[in-house]
């Protein structure tokens, strides 16, 4: 059993698009023996000037994958340079999304060459997708996206990466293999769908990758310092709610000493969701396709059939997981469960029967990170308790304000608020005006996040 240290509080904590047609000669090319030049790009992705030469792509084809993949894929890049030239761009990008799946099965299955070259082929792939005169909008940010399409890396390709193309299914997306932490323990990394991925990503064909990375804003203890930062192509602007969930497997326990099993996404701690893909192995360990399909069609049946409390009794091995409204960097903690509210923008005074301006409120673990989904209600209160008339209805009880707001994830992962707008109170007098959360936080080890009330002074004056 791998255990957490209470006081080390680490400071780092439709179907696819169809295949565009090629030739498919009886024998693949020679491996080139010279090494191919990397695709010269910036950090990330922008829209370029057109150029249909995909000579440079050839070349890391010929490096990255051997036959007979090297010739499919070869074949399929010079049709998207035909393509190119003819001005058929719904071709090229076809033709694009069928080297980046060729690669996909490639390094899931940890049999292609450099992954420097695999990675230089995907950005390339992904760069002449975006030029001039074929599809520059996909690597435009989505609206109120500050993010553009970041770059594949080699640790995306390699066997603790993820890389997968998805579209008209719900197939889960997995690390290629397990991430070692602690003493003698692995974690396994993976994203699952409730719906098919063009609806819940919203667009026909999604690439999804990322790899370990250590996430620094982490004001709770992390799980063995593990972290994951995923990425789309192209960039959407979130997920359809609650209907995409990151998780995190692990082979042993791991002794969290009282404190709650949570994932973070970027500063914020999310709902909690049980991964039902534990039982997989990984794609480089599965021993056939047919295997690895099979799990992913277990795991799907599971999600279906069975409540997700009954999941998480019967987990078993152990597993963190959330549903984030898009992807940045994840890491599991154990959260501190003695939380508090606070209000971010305080409540300010008012008039009798008139709103106040609006204010919000968030929900922080023990260890000062925000939560989302958390109920929170509105109570008045004086020294001696509730203020006799006051109330947030009308005289006549006809009209009555809405004194209950959820935290809400921020687009970015963090600024995680509930947010209280039209809120009146109907008498005169100075109030505290307090949040509370109307339950504790539930997580499947057993734990509850429990907070503190929040109270703010304020006058309402006469009319």
């Amino acid at each position: 059993m791998t255990r957490i240290p209470r006081m080390t509080r680490s400071r780092y904590a439709g179907p696819l698009v169809a295949c565009l047609a090629v030739a498919l000669s009886s024998c693949g090319e020679p491996s080139s023996s010279t090494p191919a030049s990397p695709v010269s790009v910036e950090t990330s992705f922008a829209k370029t000037s057109s150029s249909c030469d995909a000579s440079n792509l050839l070349s890391l084809a010929r490096s990255y994958f051997s036959t007979p993949q090297q010739q499919t894929t070869t074949d399929t890049l010079k049709a998207m340079q035909d393509e190119c030239a003819a001005g058929q761009s719904t071709n090229v990008v076809a033709g694009g999304w069928t080297v980046l799946s060729a690669i996909d099965t490639i390094a899931a299955a940890g049999t292609g060459g450099s992954a420097d070259d695999g990675a230089s082929l995907a950005n390339g792939v992904i760069q002449y997708m975006c030029q001039d005169g074929v599809a520059p909008g996909l690597c435009t940010p989505a609206p109120a996206d500050t993010d553009t399409v970041a770059l594949v890396t080699a640790a995306d390709l390699g066997s603790e990466g993820m890389f997968a193309v998805r579209g008209g299914d719900a197939t889960d997306v997995v690390a290629h293999g397990k991430v070692p932490f602690g003493s003698g323990n692995e974690a396994f990394w993976g994203v699952q769908v409730d719906d098919i991925w063009s609806t819940v990503t919203s667009v026909p064909t999604i690439l999804i990758y990322g790899h370990p990375e250590t996430l620094t804003t982490v004001g709770d203890v992390t799980i063995g310092d593990l972290g994951y930062r995923l990425h789309t192509f192209p960039r959407v602007p979130g997920f359809q709610d609650g209907q995409l969930h990151v998780g995190v497997c692990y082979d042993n326990p791991v002794d969290l000493s009282g404190d709650a099993n949570v994932l973070q996404r970027n500063g914020t701690l999310l709902q909690t969701y049980v991964p039902t893909f534990c039982g997989q192995d990984p794609p480089q360990l599965a021993s056939t396709g047919v295997r690895g399909a099979l799990a992913g069609m277990l795991a799907a049946a599971g999600r279906a059939l069975l409540p997700q409390p009954l999941l998480a009794a019967t987990l078993n091995p152990p597993a963190t997981g959330g549903s984030p409204i898009d992807f940045s960097h994840f890491a599991p903690v154990a959260a501190n469960p003695a939380g508090r509210l606070q209000f971010v923008t305080p409540p300010t005074d008012g008039v009798n029967g008139e709103s106040l301006p609006t204010f919000t409120v968030e929900a922080l673990s023990g260890g000062g990170t925000q939560i989302e989904r958390v109920t929170i209600d509105l109570y008045l209160s004086t020294n001696n308790g509730v203020p006799a008339g006051a109330s947030f209805c009308n005289s006549t009880g006809t009209t009555c304000s809405d004194t209950t707001a959820i935290t809400v994830e921020g687009s970015d992962g963090y600024h995680t608020v509930a947010t209280f707008t039209g809120v009146t109170i109907y008498k005169p007098g100075g109030y505290q005006l307090c949040a509370r959360a109307a339950t504790p936080v539930a997580t499947p080890d057993g734990a509850s996040i429990t907070f503190q009330d929040a109270c703010a002074t304020i006058h309402v004056k006469n009319n």
